[in-house]
């Protein structure tokens, strides 16, 4: 296990509070390429995750190590769209470590939660749910780890609840999708529609636990659009896929099915990049670090409103007072079809997520970008 690749980890604070903190590791994200835009595919579980992490992408981290660590994929680091794996055990943390009282500058941070109490086990649940799940492309579970596919549509279900009362302004086309990982005897006999049908139904029964348990009173049972609204709303899908049982079939048996589904999981997370390329929230390496590290602070702060992007990249440089006056003279240097095909939408980039955090982009900045548009309209 390498200690650059820990990403993210909970921890006591070394002081007479003891306080819990979100310990962020800069490392991981700091080896991206900058230029690049990142999928980050999450891998939950435990021993059944940790050996089918090693066959699937070669990465190898240590057993038990009750973080959530974040690995390239050799192979596909050098793409323009790289992929990472983060390899999440948090849930499985028996006890709060200590932290040191200080951080190695530039290398880690400490977020003290507010919210979080030393016994809460809901904390690992949030930070897969509110803060790594919305950076991602794909949530994959390895249902052996946690007994079956019934604990997995509880926790999924406690997902759909808690944030079901959290209005985000995220489009809901770029939601995540789910991948909810079997063991299985015979695949010649598996049937994913069926199988994934009968996971959805353990996941309405759970959900409605879950309902009656958090609100503390009795509800109406979800009706079918009401739950497909839920759903929607959180996840992009959720399908049960197959691999081969764990000492089953001999070497070539089991290489195809490893083959088949690293193929599922790269094809799964690239759709949902693409809607995301598509809908302007595929983020640059570079714009992942600044507003993951702000997502990251915010969830410390507040577990009950999501993280709004466009205004986390708004908080170090706030649209100017006078910022309407240089739109309404660009406005007016401009063609009618240069305006439509490209003024407009270079200015909707800007003040969407494109030109900011400020300092992101070094050789084209906004001032710049603006001036050089205005000479061009001459």
């Amino acid at each position: 296990m390498l200690t650059s690749s820990i990403w993210l980890d909970l921890r006591l604070l070394r002081s007479p509070d003891c306080n819990p903190v979100l310990e962020e590791h800069f490392r991981p994200l700091s080896s991206i390429k900058d230029a690049s835009y990142p999928q980050i595919v999450m891998f939950i579980g435990k021993k059944a995750k940790t050996l089918h992490l090693a066959d699937i992408f070669s990465v190898r981290n240590t057993l038990g190590h009750n973080k959530i660590h974040l690995n390239n994929v050799t192979g596909y680091n050098e793409s323009q769209s790289p992929i990472l794996v983060a390899d999440c055990e948090m849930h499985d943390m028996s006890r709060w470590k200590k932290a040191l009282a200080r951080t190695r500058l530039g290398e880690t941070e400490h977020h003290s939660l507010r919210w979080c109490s030393i016994d809460s086990n809901s904390a690992p649940t949030l930070v897969y749910s509110q803060l790594v799940l919305p950076f991602s492309t794909l949530a994959c579970f390895f249902a052996s780890d946690f007994g079956g596919t019934r604990k997995v549509a509880s926790i999924l279900a406690l997902w759909l609840v808690v944030m079901s009362n959290r209005v985000s302004k995220q489009p809901i086309a770029v939601n995540s999708k789910i991948l909810i990982v079997v063991d299985w005897d015979d695949i010649s006999t598996f049937d994913e529609k069926l199988i994934t049908i009968e996971f959805m139904q353990q996941l309405r029964q759970e959900t409605e636990k879950r309902r009656s348990s958090l609100m503390q009173k009795n509800k109406d049972p979800l009706s079918n659009n009401e739950f497909n609204e839920l759903l929607r709303g959180q996840f992009g899908d959720i399908r049960v896929v197959p691999l081969l049982r764990i000492g089953n079939g001999d070497v070539g048996i089991k290489s195809k099915q490893v083959d088949r589904l690293r193929t599922r999981i790269l094809q799964e997370s690239q759709d949902v990049q693409n809607l995301r390329i598509s809908a302007r929230m595929a983020f640059s390496a570079q714009h992942l670090k600044s507003l993951f590290h702000s997502a990251c602070i915010h969830f410390a702060k507040d577990i009950v409103t999501p993280f709004e992007f466009i205004k986390a990249a708004r908080i170090e440089n706030p649209i100017p007072w006078d910022f309407h006056l240089h739109l309404a003279t660009l406005m007016k240097l401009s063609k009618p079809p240069f305006l439509m095909l490209f003024v407009a939408p270079v200015i909707a980039s800007a003040l969407a997520l494109d030109a900011y955090p400020r300092k992101m982009h070094s050789k084209c900045t906004p001032k710049i970008c603006c001036n050089d548009l205005c000479l061009l309209s001459l």
